[in-house]
């Protein structure tokens, strides 16, 4: 096959695995919360951001544009990150082949990507990761691109314009750029002074949004959806990063660490430390910030690190290609393809792995017609509202006290999600007699009488 019918069918293949069923699943907790905040005006979002979020607004942005042309649908709003998702995937193609003048990396790279079950979950989610890793691969792109001309303007105002739309988009990006600028002032001098003027430019850039992030802060230190480090974080992280099944982490762990030992394959100027930059892409923005989570309040979680899967993805199409004997090469690049294929077919269309809140919601709009009270933690009123406007229902404030509300309530559903068990299970197990339980996806409904 040609070049461009190899690479249309790696983008073929990746795009029907970030649009199988996008509106199959109801959002869950996160997502739910993305699609509310979206809802007012491009100035409600602003305070939003400001008052009870911990990102940066580009993607908020995005996605309140974004409905208003396609709607709130599951499969709408998931469509954004698909496509993002399968943009990542093409200019991942650009990267690996410029950096390494060899076509088949960038194809085997792309391929890589587009086979990752990680790539593919946030891919279809209405979430920022997908869009962090299309832009921290599209900056380290211009990266390349500058690299190679130097004095060119417009390859220093495009990667500009990459870094900001980066750091706009989550704070991780700024560890990708911090990445670039370890690399450039240690092993590309000729640049050095000019990177240390865009880098400048780039802060400046990012300053209207200082103010909002410092208010942040305070909110992601409270750590309460970020948990704390253990012995156990790092085999969470490979799990996560390797596409959710041993045999997925094996043909990563193998293939990542045969590139990483390999040369560079192209020898000349600042690309013979090509592997150091690829190593800085893959090692900061994991050990910065897990220090940072170590000496103070946790602020990494496996999913910020997306930004990894383009270097990794080059380092891993280096290790296939450095096996010599093409008949062996074709059984490791096929034997991988099989993996990783098998992996994220699986992964997308086996499990459920989102909170089932519209599920949840149905039901408790069933019983409600027949006349059971529906009742809940009043923390779920953003959620179980989303799917349920219409829904009546008695909200369950903290203390268990709030029981006390139900006198004269002679049969109710309580329903939970997120977790699946809530601050008054208890309470309502001594005040009622269960009658039954029906379970959803990190969710239940628990049907009471009065005893």
């Amino acid at each position: 096959m040609t070049r461009p019918a190899l690479l249309f069918a790696v983008l073929f293949v990746s795009a029907v695995l970030r649009f199988w069923g996008l509106g199959d699943e109801s959002y869950w907790f996160d997502e739910i919360w993305s699609v509310t905040q979206v809802r007012g005006s491009l100035s409600d979002v602003l305070r939003s951001l400001a008052h009870s979020d911990v990102h940066p607004p580009l993607y908020t942005f995005l996605l309140w544009g974004w409905v208003r042309a396609l709607g709130e649908a599951e499969w709408a709003t998931r469509l954004l990150s698909a496509l993002v998702g399968l943009l990542a995937v093409a200019v991942t193609e650009r990267l690996a082949t410029e950096l390494d003048r060899d076509r088949r990396t960038g194809l085997i790279a792309a391929g890589a990507v587009g086979l990752s079950a990680f790539a593919v979950t946030y891919a279809q989610e209405t979430r920022s990761y997908s869009l962090l890793l299309l832009l921290s691969v599209l900056a380290t792109w211009r990266l390349v691109r500058l690299l190679d001309a130097p004095a060119s303007w417009r390859a220093a105002g495009l990667y500009v314009l990459a870094a900001l739309l980066l750091v706009y988009t989550h704070v991780f990006g700024a560890f990708v750029l911090l990445a670039h600028g370890l690399f450039v002032l240690r092993w590309v001098p000729v640049l050095r002074l000019r990177v240390v003027a865009l880098g400048a430019i780039v802060v400046v850039g990012f300053l209207p949004w200082v103010p909002v992030m410092l208010a942040q802060v305070g909110r992601v230190q409270q750590g309460f959806w970020i948990p704390r480090l253990d012995w156990r974080s790092p085999f969470f992280w490979l799990w996560t990063w390797g596409g959710y099944g041993i045999p997925a982490i094996l043909v990563w762990l193998v293939a990542v660490a045969r590139g990483a030992a390999v040369p560079a394959p192209v020898t000349d100027g600042w690309r013979a430390k090509s592997r150091t930059l690829l190593a800085l892409l893959a090692g900061v923005p994991v050990v910065l910030p897990v220090v940072l989570s170590i000496v103070g309040e946790p602020i990494f979680h496996p999913k910020y690190a997306i930004v990894l899967l383009g270097p990794l993805a080059i380092l891993a199409a280096r290790g296939v290609l450095a096996v010599r004997r093409p008949a062996w090469r074709f059984g490791a690049l096929s034997a991988a393809a099989i993996v990783l294929l098998s992996s994220v077919v699986l992964h997308v269309t086996l499990p459920r792995t989102k909170e089932q809140w519209r599920e949840l919601s149905a039901h408790a709009r069933a019983l409600s017609t027949q006349g059971v009270v529906v009742v809940a933690e009043a923390y779920n009123r953003t959620n179980l509202g989303f799917y349920g406007p219409d829904l009546a229902v008695r909200w369950l404030e903290p203390g268990d006290d709030s029981v006390q509300t139900l006198e004269g309530v002679s049969e109710l559903v309580y329903v939970q999600c997120h977790p699946a068990k809530g601050e008054h299970s208890e309470a309502l197990d001594r005040a009622f007699h269960r009658v039954d339980e029906v379970s959803f996806r990190d969710a239940r409904a628990v049907r009471y009488r009065r005893r």
